[in-house]
């Protein structure tokens, strides 16, 4: 399974013409940054859930969903950092909500459900929010 990853991040990165092709059509490179982006914040909050969940044996909710949207959108914050771009979260609010709902979800589905199907519902929440928010222009409201 890694190594398919970074063969095909490799293919994405390395060749000239895929890079050609992004270049050539930027809406491609958007959506398929967006995709990404989503797929990363989904998977990094539920597994800062399941982390959390195996540093202790006592939790909340609270606790669970806090360090999942910390784990996930903290990594995103990070990224624009580093890339020297204005962190995502202050530029699209429905961000970070996104990472709480999907969290919450995930985190009232673990005991029930067990950590596979919570960590796959969560993650799938977070990805179709995010999207549906991209595609239908989600914001919150100003301050």
């Amino acid at each position: 399974m890694y190594a398919l990853i970074a063969v095909a991040t490799s293919v994405m990165v390395f060749l000239p013409a895929v890079r050609r092709a992004f270049r050539a059509q930027p809406l491609l490179y958007e959506k398929g940054l967006l995709l990404m982006d989503s797929v990363g914040l989904g998977v990094f909050t539920t597994v800062g859930i399941q982390t959390a969940t195996a540093v202790s044996d006592e939790y909340s909710i609270f606790l669970l969903s806090f360090v999942g949207v910390v784990t996930g959108v903290g990594g995103g914050i990070m990224r624009d950092i580093m890339a020297g771009d204005r962190p995502y979260i202050f530029v699209r609010h429905f961000y970070a909500s996104a990472s709480i709902i999907g969290a919450v979800i995930c985190s009232l589905m673990w005991e029930q459900c067990g950590q596979a199907v919570s960590m796959m519902s969560g993650t799938v929440i977070i990805i179709v929010l995010r999207l549906c928010a991209a595609r239908f222009r989600w914001s919150l409201p100003r301050a």
